[in-house]
């Protein structure tokens, strides 16, 4: 899949050669391809609280999900990485809470502490 990152915005070309763009809130820190799907982290502020700052978007640009809100011992933690391995998608926060995540979907699959 071809796309290119230009702070905000994830352009993302499709099969036709049609460039589709998603704009983000805050500037977008990594991308990860998974089965067509990218899977986009964005930095918020250090002043802000956005914790849901995990997204999935189609090889159309379709937004497919966010990452739904999880309980944390801190008000703002804010996902700081993204893994893949084994095919298995991993994000981690602030608040010490590794997540597995369905690249497909957004949903969670597992949730462990490791603080």
């Amino acid at each position: 899949m071809k796309y290119s990152i230009e702070n905000k915005i994830l352009k993302v070309t499709d099969a036709n050669g049609n460039v589709h763009c998603q704009n983000f809130e805050w500037p977008i820190d990594k991308i990860l391809e998974i089965n067509g799907i990218l899977i986009v982290l964005i930095m918020p502020e250090s002043t802000a609280t956005y914790n849901q700052n995990v997204f999935g978007v189609s090889q159309n640009g379709e937004l497919l999900w966010q990452i739904e809100t999880q309980k944390t011992p801190y008000e703002n933690s804010p996902y700081t990485g993204l893994n893949l391995k084994d095919g298995k998608l991993s994000l981690y926060n602030w608040g010490g809470f590794l997540l597995f995540v369905e690249p497909g979907t957004g949903k969670v699959l597992n949730r462990v502490f490791t603080k």
